[in-house]
């Protein structure tokens, strides 16, 4: 064999040097770590994508009941009526919306394709319960949909200015909003929102600590989130632009922060915003610096103020 041969076989075996692999190994983190924010921004617009069409559907389903029963559902009666039990029926199908117990996530299923969920027997009650509707959850929270035996929900009605459990009437309740009890008077239509369908929320989704999200037993997680999406009107289902009387604006919050016990506030865990459903059947995201009185218009259906979400 020749020298030449012989350098050649040298070259031809000629592996890696640590430095090179080093050098290798680094550029692949740099790619790695200028490409994860661009995969998770991906992830969170899919995400953010799925959370409106959910209020999209529940928009729709509002609308197709009002077609039907020529007003919104209601907002139920109280959670000690709803939980565990209290579905309200008469010749032998559940109420609808002037007097069931049961809230309006309840209300909506035949409206979307619940329909035999919602026809269960009253022996089943607690199935009900305990099952998990799809279009109930944000996919960003991403938490469990059912937490010791009963299924929660992301989103709340529209109560208006300010509301409370423990007392369905006025003033307790302002019931200026786009749902009331059902033993608060007739349910609302699209004629008693005379600021507008466009301008008037509807639903949208309610604030939850993040360390709560699978805690319905203890702390926070104990009041806020612990009655499940049947609820009637209770926190778990319905919120409100402020706390009172007298009034006192809560501007919708990220799940990021602390400091309201037992909710009654819309918030999300997305960052820039919550998303809402308007009376329209529109899908808006509503920014947590929303001007405190453009917010608190948006939930008054009848004060007769401009409202402006830009575009």
């Amino acid at each position: 064999m020749t020298s030449i041969d012989l350098r050649f076989q040298r070259r031809r075996f000629r592996g890696f040097t640590l430095i090179e692999l080093l050098v290798v190994i680094t550029i692949i983190g740099i790619l790695v770590s200028l490409m994860l924010p661009a995969v998770q921004s991906a992830r969170e617009t899919a995400r953010i994508a799925q959370c409106k069409n959910n209020l999209r559907q529940i928009g729709v389903a509002f609308n197709t009941h009002h077609e039907a029963q020529g007003c919104f559902p209601s907002g139920g009666m109280e959670c000690s009526y709803a939980w565990p039990g209290g579905r309200k029926w008469i010749n032998g199908s559940p109420a609808t919306f002037a007097g069931q117990t049961w809230g309006w996530c309840y209300q909506i299923l035949p409206y979307t394709d619940g329909s035999n969920l919602w026809s269960l027997p009253a022996s089943e009650d607690a199935t009900v319960i305990a099952t998990p509707v799809p279009i109930n959850y944000c996919p960003t929270r991403g938490r469990k949909t059912v937490v010791t035996n009963i299924a929660v929900t992301d989103y709340a009605g529209n109560g208006g200015s300010y509301t409370t459990w423990n007392d369905l009437t006025q003033p307790a309740n302002s019931l200026d909003g786009t749902l009331v009890p059902s033993n608060g008077g007739p349910a609302i239509s699209l004629a008693k929102i005379t600021d507008g369908a466009s301008f008037t929320l509807l639903v949208a989704e309610k604030w939850l600590y993040r360390d709560w999200y699978n805690d319905r037993e203890t702390g926070g997680g104990a009041c806020i989130d612990n009655e499940g999406w049947c609820d009637g009107w209770d926190n778990d289902t319905i919120c409100a632009s402020g706390s009172g009387p007298p009034y006192s604006s809560v501007l919708p919050q990220t799940d990021t922060k602390a400091g309201w016990a037992c909710g009654l506030i819309f918030g999300s865990a997305h960052t820039n915003g919550m998303n809402g459903v308007l009376c329209d059947g529109s899908v808006r995201l509503i920014s947590y610096a929303i001007d405190a009185v453009t917010w608190k218009n948006l939930c008054c259906r009848n004060d007769g103020e401009p409202v402006n979400l830009g575009n």
